[in-house]
């Protein structure tokens, strides 16, 4: 029987997600984006927090927004800047100021944020990934310290960098514009590396609920176990939460499972101490009615006196 439940995981997730400061940050400068189907609609506001705070209830389906200073135009978007629209020349300067005629692009609802433009990747990074949007590179990058993302024009992807220090990179020999050449760089705190760490064994946690689950079900009704049959390859259907002979699991494992995956049930009938017939099992766990001579019954348990 799959005894966990994705309630505690879930909550435990959502605890995890409280505890980290979400915010937008600088992707890059690129011409005009619109609006696409299903987003909100384009507005105008006085600057790109404005913008933001316009934004932010849509972050789910929209995780961009670019806002033009010139025109005070403000676009929510699931359009992500491709690697293919970064201008050629470089479109800002170093600190992410984009150039007259450009809309800035930023990315809602992330933990890094944007230090600089450097020609040089971080020697300490250990993990290269190639991505599709910057978004993927946070993503990929969420159990480190540092991102880094440059424009791999060739397969009009990003080359993402991973690394371990939460320490912002301040190194600033080989600036360059906030463009085609060179690396934008990020950092997030220590703690929202380990929220993401924490994430991501959450999410591995119930995804593997969900597969055994998925598993089970093949074989039996929903809200019965396979439970597998001594000696032979062949399993019964079997409400755990109330057989008698398999409280709270299989007594010998979940057919087609391994046998030290799966939850071991209990033979109530077998515990020791319970008058015979008087035992039953209840959201599955063996509970005692009356006990034997020399045992005494405390809270559905006979313990010896």
């Amino acid at each position: 029987m799959i005894r966990s439940s994705s309630t505690p995981l879930l909550l435990v997730l959502g605890l995890v997600y409280a505890s980290v400061a979400y915010g937008y940050t600088f992707v890059g400068c690129t011409n005009v984006v619109n609006p696409t189907t299903g987003d909100p609609a384009a507005i105008s506001v006085a600057n790109a927090a404005l913008c933001n705070n316009y934004c932010a209830p849509t972050a789910d389906s929209a995780p961009y927004f670019y806002y033009n200073v010139q025109s005070q135009s403000c676009v929510c978007t699931s359009q992500a800047p491709t690697a293919a629209i970064y201008p050629t020349g470089g479109a800002s300067d170093n600190a992410g100021n984009c150039n007259s005629g450009y809309a800035t692009a930023y990315k809602l609802a992330t933990t890094f944020t944007f230090t600089n433009c450097d020609g040089s990747a971080d020697p300490s990074s250990s993990v290269t990934y190639y991505v599709n949007t910057p978004g993927e590179c946070f993503t990929s990058c969420r159990t480190y310290g540092q991102a880094f993302f440059s424009v791999y024009r060739q397969n009009n992807q990003f080359t993402c960098l991973c690394a371990a220090s939460s320490t912002p990179y301040a190194s600033n020999n080989d600036p360059r514009n906030c463009g085609s050449a060179g690396w934008f760089r990020y950092y997030h705190s220590a703690e929202s590396s380990a929220s993401g760490l924490a994430r991501r064994q959450l999410r591995e946690k119930l995804d593997m609920a969900k597969k055994e689950r998925q598993r089970s079900e093949r074989f039996c009704p929903r809200g019965l176990t396979a439970c597998a049959v001594e000696g032979w390859d062949s399993y019964e259907c079997i409400d755990t939460s109330s057989e008698l002979e398999s409280c709270g699991g299989c007594v010998f494992g979940e057919y087609g499972s391994s046998y030290n995956s799966t939850s071991v049930g209990t033979d109530c009938s077998s515990l020791p101490g319970i008058a015979l017939g008087a035992v039953t099992c209840q959201n599955s766990r063996c509970q005692a009615q009356a006990c034997k001579k020399g045992y005494e019954l405390i809270n559905g348990v006979c313990s010896r006196q």
